[in-house]
């Protein structure tokens, strides 16, 4: 029971997130539209509507990994009026200062949604096209999206999440018997 929770868990942060980030775009050229990877977040704009009559695919995620609560979090900002027309490009100014969007806590984009609980923690590394790693990530220096994003979490079941001692070599013990990691690795289509 605790590894099919554990199995629920990852499973359901790993393929949201890949199916938005998978597809994320960038525009290096003003106004840009930036991707931005830190350690245990990520920003990017994705082509990918959520609701069937929008009149435009292009929105906003930010993932983040939330300590306090133990739990890996999904933000969205649907389409803007400005991406909205004949020249889809055009973004809302919020693209232009996602750093300041996703370091606030909670992030400024939109509404957060836990995607899953009891994280105890969440890594991203991110890899160019020759299979470098290159963390932090930032698209307005790199000028291209990463090839590939790996993410780790460590995960827990909710019920041993309940116990966990607060510190010291129990914490280490309890955490070396009763969390298990979760790695995926993603590919962004549109990297050059």
């Amino acid at each position: 029971e605790a590894t099919v929770d554990r199995q629920r868990n990852s499973r359901m942060a790993s393929e949201l997130l890949a199916r938005e980030l998978s597809q994320a775009v960038i525009e290096t050229n003003a106004p840009p539209i930036r991707f931005i990877g830190q350690a245990n977040w990520l920003y990017f704009v994705a082509p990918v509507a959520p609701f069937a009559n929008m009149g435009s695919d292009l929105g906003e995620f930010g993932y983040k990994y939330n300590a306090t609560s133990a739990s890996f979090v999904r933000y969205y900002a649907e389409p803007s009026e400005a991406n909205i027309g004949s020249a889809p490009k055009v973004c809302d100014v919020r693209r232009l200062d996602a750093l300041t969007i996703m370091q606030s806590d909670p992030p400024t984009l939109g509404s957060g949604s836990v995607v899953a609980e009891n994280i105890l923690s969440c890594d991203f590394t991110y890899y160019d096209k020759a299979g470098a790693s290159v963390t932090p990530w930032d698209s307005a220096t790199l000028n291209n999206l990463p090839s590939v994003v790996e993410m780790r979490l460590l995960i827990m079941d909710a019920q041993k999440a309940r116990s966990i001692p607060a510190g010291g070599p129990a914490y280490t013990n309890y955490l070396g018997r009763y969390a298990r990691t979760s790695t995926t690795i993603i590919h962004l289509q549109n990297a050059q």
